[in-house]
């Protein structure tokens, strides 16, 4: 294996530990800060929707980009600019100040859906075809490390010191990252045009993805499981608060019992087996199996435990589904592609998140939870029957290249 240890991805792989680590922090500080200033759900709902919406906007943005400008210089950007937003929240000091709260998720969020599509831009541009199902488990294994370190790291130090550290520290990780990232090497790629509008990506991406059998039904698993997965965002702080009153450490803890999931979906050996729809469909179900059971736990190290399985599981399906898609693809389809998909799929995620939080005012936790584990459970035995379509599993075959490029 050349390509795990290539010099482009292992730069982008420690980078992305870093300005992750730091944006995590970000994240269970502001959440911890609302509820202490509002005492709110429907607040924490708005609060995650916010860090989504953007992408409707700006991730057709980082699409066409990708095709004008050099990647490496995008990536540096958007850590730079970044910066100076998480400084921007040591101004909030009381409730009044929320509105300061909300604009600079809405930036930072901004800036983040401009960085992802073309971060995986240069990772289908620069990594070797049959090294990608290992370097997509990498990058389930470095979300992982941001979870462990960033989560509960970052609720531990919002408990123990302030708010204001973290957003401090925030905005020394986005620097360093920025530096790393200056090194990172790029082929020379001859760009479309400059004069490409950026409604052109979102129809571009939404013709390849209509065109491909398998790309549209990875493509309506993706939107379902973000529907769910954005119930389940709100309820890792509400299951922290209200069911196991363990507050800015009980998040941090979960969200860790998060990263340690998706680090172990690492070993899982998913290569082994002829066909990765299959995986990635089993393993959609068996999470949210998890999530039902996870709705009705009442004891904490139990919840530990289930946060752990849910994450493995969904590691090895999100790695699984990255890769069919990511070999489907050649250099010219893949920003546009990636683009789409983060669009809708978060903006799905934003707005489940928001739904969330007014539903938390009618309905209870454990209902909530068990809904957004009947949504994995749903998608999967609907997604189910591409297993048993002999030419979508051929599509996501782990040797079959499919002439894809």
């Amino acid at each position: 294996m050349t390509s795990t240890s290539h010099f482009p991805y292992r730069k982008l792989f420690v980078a992305g530990i870093i300005n992750g680590i730091g944006d995590r922090f970000n994240q269970v500080a502001v959440l911890a800060m609302i509820l202490t200033l509002t005492e709110s759900g429907v607040a924490v709902g708005g609060a995650l929707a916010i860090r989504i919406v953007p992408y409707l906007f700006f991730s057709p943005i980082g699409g066409w980009l990708a095709t004008v400008v050099s990647l490496r210089r995008i990536m540096v950007g958007t850590d730079l600019v970044r910066i100076f937003f998480a400084l921007s929240l040591l101004l909030v000091e009381n409730r009044q100040d929320l509105w300061i709260v909300y604009t600079i998720l809405f930036l930072l969020a901004a800036s983040e859906a401009v960085y992802q599509p073309v971060r995986r831009t240069y990772i289908s541009r620069h990594i070797k075809r049959e090294d990608m199902l290992t370097v997509n488990k990498l990058e389930q294994v470095l979300l992982g490390f941001v979870l462990i370190l960033g989560s509960a790291g970052g609720g531990v130090v919002s408990y123990l010191f302030s708010p204001q550290l973290v957003f401090i520290v925030n905005a020394f990780t986005f620097l360093v990252a920025a530096l790393i990232l200056l090194q990172v090497y790029e082929q020379k790629s001859k760009f479309i045009s400059s004069k490409q509008a950026v409604y052109t990506v979102i129809q571009k991406g939404f013709g390849i993805t209509l065109r491909s059998p398998l790309l549209r039904r990875i493509f309506f698993i993706d939107v379902f499981i973000s529907m769910a997965d954005g119930i389940f965002n709100v309820l890792i702080s509400v299951y922290a608060y209200q069911r196991f009153q363990t507050g800015d450490v009980g998040i941090g803890i979960f969200y860790g019992a998060l990263g340690v999931g998706l680090v172990v979906s690492m070993w899982v050996p998913v290569a082994r087996f002829k066909y990765l729809m299959p995986v990635a469909v089993g393993a959609i179900l068996t999470e949210g199996i998890f999530q039902v059971f996870l709705s009705q736990a009442n004891g904490f190290y139990y919840a530990i435990l289930l946060f752990m399985l849910i994450s493995l599981s969904g590691g090895v399906g999100k790695g699984a589904m990255d890769t069919m898609v990511m070999k489907h693809l050649s250099n010219e389809q893949e920003s546009a592609v990636y683009s789409l998909f983060d669009m809708v799929t978060n903006v799905v995620m934003g707005l489940s998140m928001f739904g969330t939080g007014l539903l938390l005012t009618y309905y209870s936790p454990t209902t909530l939870g068990v809904l957004a584990g009947v949504l994995f459970i749903g998608v999967a035995t609907i997604g189910g029957y591409a297993v048993y379509r002999k030419q979508e599993l051929q599509k996501g075959s782990v040797n079959e290249m499919n002439d894809l490029r």
